[in-house]
């Protein structure tokens, strides 16, 4: 299906040990989920692949573990481990980390990744390790 050009599309990388891999906009100054507008004829996927790569050298696998819609635009949900971080386009970007999901009501981050927290937190931060701070991710069962 060829992309909206109205909306964002990117990636969410969740690793076992409860953090989410988050850019730090240029611009806005604030954490998001690598994503971006797609260009003239692209897919959704092609979009989030392009966009995930150009924010963090990392390549998005056609084995996602689910599709999630936020406010802003369609992610792909991704468990890994935590890979290391290499943009190849840096102009709209000027940091990305690891940042434990327990931790990231502390960060200035954006409407997706409030949304992201709101809707489908309680399924990533187990509930024992949410009020001592720490979280961890749940694996979901994988497509194929």
């Amino acid at each position: 299906m060829l992309a909206d050009m109205n909306q964002v599309y990117g990636t969410i990388f969740l690793s076992s040990r409860g953090t989410v891999l988050l850019v730090k906009g240029r611009h806005s100054g604030k954490w998001s989920f690598p994503k971006g507008h797609p260009n003239e004829g692209e897919t959704e996927f092609e979009a989030a692949a392009r966009e995930t790569m150009e924010e963090t050298g990392l390549r998005l696998s056609p084995f996602f573990d689910r599709i999630v819609h936020l406010a802003t635009g369609t992610y792909y949900v991704v468990n890994t481990p935590e890979l290391a971080v290499n943009p190849t386009d840096e102009t709209e970007i000027m940091d990305s980390q690891w940042i434990p999901l327990s931790k990231l009501k502390s960060f200035p981050v954006n409407l997706d990744v409030n949304t992201f927290l709101r809707q489908y937190g309680s399924e990533y931060i187990a509930p024992t390790q949410r009020k001592f701070g720490f979280g961890t991710v749940r694996r979901l069962p994988h497509p194929l």
